[in-house]
C-alpha cells in the first residue's frame, strides 16, 4: 500500500516532496511486483493518492499519533509495524533511540537513499519533537511478527549465526551481538534486527559497505571486507530470531 501525496502545485517543503514521491508511483508499483513474487504471495496492491492538504492534516502537531500513525505510517510499514514487502523495514519493538534518531536523519537529510529521499524527507520534515518521540514510542510498543525462513535458504542460517556471534576474527569483523544484542534485539540507539527483512538487512550492509546513504557510522568498518554472501548469510540469521 503506498501513499501518493499530491498531484497540485507544490507551495511548501514537504508539498514538494510528496509532489516528488507521485512521479515514482509506477517504480514503486513494480517494486510491489517483484516483491510480490519475491515472497510468493500476490496481495492486493491498493495505491491510496490523497491531496497535499490531507497529509498535511495528518502530519499535524495537533494530530493524535495515532492518527498520523494509521493514516501515513502505516501505508508502508503496518500500523503494527510488521511491513510485509522487503522494501519496506519492519519497525515493530525496534529501539526507541534509534527509530527517534533515524526520523532525525530524514529531517536532517543525513539519510540519504532513494527511499528517504522520495518519502521520508518529505514526511519527516514537518514532525516536531514530541510527534517524534511518540511516533517511536508507538511502533517500539509493538509485537514484531515471526518473518518465515525458506527452506532453500536454512543451509546458510548456521553461516550466519557464526558470523552474528563470533564475527569473523581473519577479516576483524566484530561480532554483531556487541551492539545489537545477543539476540538481536537491539541495545538503546542500536536498532533491533531480530525478524528484520533478510533483504532490507543485505541492502542496509551493502550501503554501509560502499560508504552511501549513511555515512559516518562504525558499520562503514564493519561491512568493508565481508562478501556478499557473508551479508546476505548474517541477515537471514536474524530476520530467523523472534
Amino acid at each position: 500500500m503506498l501513499l501518493l501525496c499530491g498531484p497540485g502545485q507544490a507551495e511548501t517543503p514537504l508539498e514538494a516532496a510528496q509532489q516528488l514521491a507521485a512521479k515514482r508511483v509506477e517504480e514503486l508499483r513494480q517494486a510491489h511486483t517483484e516483491a510480490q513474487q519475491e515472497l510468493n504471495c500476490n496481495p492486493p496492491l491498493e495505491t491510496i493518492v490523497v491531496s497535499s492538504a490531507d497529509c498535511a492534516k495528518y502530519l499535524n502537531p495537533d494530530v493524535d499519533p495515532a492518527i498520523t500513525t494509521k493514516h501515513v505510517c502505516a501505508n508502508c510499514h503496518a500500523n503494527d509495524g510488521n511491513s510485509t514487502l522487503s522494501h519496506f523495514p519492519r519497525l515493530a519493538g525496534q529501539q526507541q533511540a534509534y527509530l527517534a534518531n533515524q526520523l532525525i536523519a530524514f529531517q536532517k537529510h543525513t539519510r540519504s537513499g532513494q527511499g528517504a529521499r522520495d518519502y521520508m524527507w518529505g514526511i519527516a520534515s514537518p514532525l516536531t519533537a514530541g510527534q517524534i518521540d511518540a511516533l517511536a514510542d508507538h511502533f517500539t510498543r509493538q509485537s514484531p511478527s515471526s518473518n518465515p525462513i525458506s527452506d532453500a535458504d536454512r543451509p546458510r542460517l548456521e553461516l550466519g549465526r557464526q558470523i552474528f556471534e563470533n564475527g569473523i576474527p581473519g577479516k576483524k569483523v566484530l561480532p554483531c551481538g556487541f551492539c545489537h544484542g545477543p539476540q538481536a534485539q537491539g541495545l538503546r540507539a542500536f536498532p533491533r534486527l531480530a525478524s528484520q527483512h533478510s533483504a532490507y538487512t543485505e541492502k542496509a550492509l551493502g550501503e554501509y559497505k560502499e560508504n552511501i546513504t549513511r555515512p559516518g557510522t562504525p558499520m562503514r568498518q564493519i561491512t568493508r571486507d565481508m562478501s556478499p554472501e557473508e551479508m546476505r548469510d548474517v541477515a537471514l540469521y536474524v530476520q530467523s530470531l523472534p
